[in-house]
């Protein structure tokens, strides 16, 4: 089978032939039916810095965001049968249940699954079929399409995000960096009652801020005609956004985001993943403004709860499909993956493994 591989620590990837995958009595083979380019798989295809530590791990095949029907399953396989419609968790074994993060409500910090992250430390989705143990994957609702069970994952992170800000019905909020995660962060806000939303993005991201305003944006703003901070105090008259969700990955957005929150109430939710080091001034901005900065990774722990709202929220699940601007042939990785480069397209998504 045809699988998109990462050789080596330097740009690019390498399409090749492999074995399909032979699976043990514990073991169950997922055929891939729609695979997403993620914003880190960018990041190692372009190997743009902060995923060196999949270098042990090469060669290996990419992809963590995908969706497909189980064709084979060993004998000691329980619970999915041939014929389920499945989306694969970013680990081949699913969390454990038995570990302190698990037992701790905290799965996604998993001590086995953080050891076999799938298109990282094992091979992933960017190929025909894939192997894994049962709680490797989750059964998808009969109303969930595969394309919906392949972007569940950075829907959940939005919806994580939303819940891990705090937003109160009627905030105002900030949303840097118009891609995949900027997207649904927006459409996860409103879903839960924002409401001014301005996303804010540069002039490559000229067509991702027309489908912001698409998707619900009040306000889009081009950062190379007008700063964040200029920015928000004319929308809001000086008083600042509620909540600035940081989905760019650019260490130098920090500052302007959290410059921009409220005083005494703001709160700063990191999204993105930074290849460097942040210098930040803290003392005026975050002490004696007594704003708040929070990470938010938490996406894994809600896929769960993700599907469920996409089985029952129709709609609001359709309007997350329309991130989806290209459907691609593996053969062509390269190119979506340079599309990805240049802001070309929004979330692509492989739909033809041959």
């Amino acid at each position: 089978m045809k699988a998109a591989v990462k050789n080596s620590p330097e740009r690019g990837i390498d399409i090749v032939k492999i074995p399909v995958p032979e699976i043990s009595d514990d073991e169950l083979l997922v055929e891939v039916k729609v695979s997403g380019i993620c914003g880190s798989d960018v990041h190692v295809y372009s190997w743009s810095g902060g995923y060196d530590w999949v270098t042990p791990f090469m060669p290996v095949v990419l992809g963590h965001e995908f969706s497909g029907v189980v064709v084979r399953t060993g004998k000691n396989i329980r619970d999915v049968r041939e014929g389920d419609r499945v989306l694969c968790r970013t680990s081949v074994t699913g969390p454990c249940g038995r570990c302190k993060a698990c037992r701790t409500g905290r799965r996604h910090y998993c001590e086995v699954h953080r050891k076999n992250l799938t298109g990282w430390m094992k091979n992933g989705g960017f190929a025909k079929y894939y192997k894994c143990f049962e709680g490797g994957v989750i059964k998808l609702p009969d109303e969930v399409s595969f394309e919906e069970g392949a972007i569940a994952e950075p829907v959940s992170i939005g919806a994580c995000a939303v819940d891990d800000a705090g937003l109160v019905f009627g905030d105002t909020c900030l949303i840097t960096g118009p891609g995949t995660i900027g997207l649904l962060t927006l459409i996860m806000a409103k879903a839960n009652g924002a409401g001014r939303c301005i996303v804010c993005g540069t002039s490559a991201d000229a067509f991702r801020l027309e489908k912001a305003k698409e998707l619900g944006a009040d306000f889009t703003v081009n950062v190379e005609e007008e700063s964040i901070s200029d920015a928000v105090d004319r929308i809001t008259e000086g008083q600042g956004v509620d909540i600035a969700f940081e989905c760019s990955g650019a260490v130098s957005v920090i500052q302007e985001a959290l410059n921009s929150v409220k005083m005494a109430s703001g709160r700063l939710i990191l999204e993105g993943i930074y290849s460097g080091k942040a210098e930040l001034e803290l003392s005026d901005a975050l002490v004696r403004g007594s704003r708040m900065i929070k990470g938010s990774y938490s996406g894994r722990a809600a896929w769960e709860r993700t599907l469920e709202w996409m089985a029952h929220n129709r709609e609001g699940s359709m309007k997350c499909t329309e991130i989806i601007t290209h459907r691609s042939s593996l053969q062509d990785a390269e190119e979506a993956f340079e599309r990805c480069v240049r802001k070309e397209n929004i979330k692509e998504v492989f739909v033809n493994f041959d």
